[in-house]
């Protein structure tokens, strides 16, 4: 059950790659050749001396439905991170009615050889905030339709030992009164069993949280 748990954090950071590059595409491309300019500009801006981004190739209709081919995230230490590919089909039309509509994000194998190793920053931050609320509110809606996760390959060093996963899920940002819904679908694929599914809501403006999970009941005997 470890295992699951810590692949549903894994999931989370996967899910932010492909929107932050939509987010920074200001122009509208439509030709091969565009779309490799952009993986190369947003590998080139995205990466700093401690954190290293890359992405191979950029595919598709743009901004509509795009692929992300060969991207690799690293830091001083090298590679951590693979994704072979990563599709997303989203609907730009629905921002006009203060939605993020997103229909598909689709990745194919993501290897994670171990954890990122950044150094810690020595800042003078200000003590938090004990009355902020836990999810910060957002101008625009955002719905997930559907997330898929074709293979999750955690390396030892991630968390002790090997695991190979798939994932189905689906998510929706609303309203704070609302809140943030999902549901999703974990199993292991690498021979050993485990699989659990199910529903999770947060309501900010209640700070309730609703969590409902699902696994497959032993065989009898």
């Amino acid at each position: 059950m470890a295992v699951l748990k810590r692949a549903l954090i894994v999931l989370a950071i996967l899910l932010l790659i492909p929107v932050v590059v939509l987010a920074a595409a200001l122009a509208y491309v439509t030709t091969a050749h565009g779309l490799s300019t952009i993986a190369s500009v947003a590998s080139t801006y995205a990466s700093s001396d401690d954190t290293k981004i890359a992405i191979g190739d950029i595919e598709g209709s743009f901004p509509y439905d795009l692929t992300l081919k060969d991207v690799r995230l690293g830091d001083r230490k090298g590679e951590w991170l693979t994704v072979d590919r990563a599709r997303v089909v989203w609907s730009p039309l629905s921002l006009y009615s203060g939605k993020l509509k997103i229909d598909l994000v689709d990745l194919g194998r993501v290897a994670v050889a171990r954890e990122p190793d950044y150094p810690e920053k020595e800042e003078n931050l200000p003590p938090p905030d004990p009355n902020a609320p836990l999810f910060p509110e957002l101008p625009i809606e955002i719905h997930l339709d559907r997330f898929s996760l074709a293979d999750l390959d955690l390396a030892q060093p991630v968390m002790g030992v090997p695991a190979r996963l798939a994932a189905t899920a689906s998510a929706m940002v609303r309203k704070p009164k609302e809140g943030v819904s999902a549901e999703f679908d974990v199993r292991r694929t690498d021979g050993t069993k485990g699989q659990f599914s199910g529903k999770a809501r947060f309501i900010p403006a209640t700070q309730g949280v609703e969590i409902s999970l699902r696994a497959p009941s032993p065989p009898a005997g």
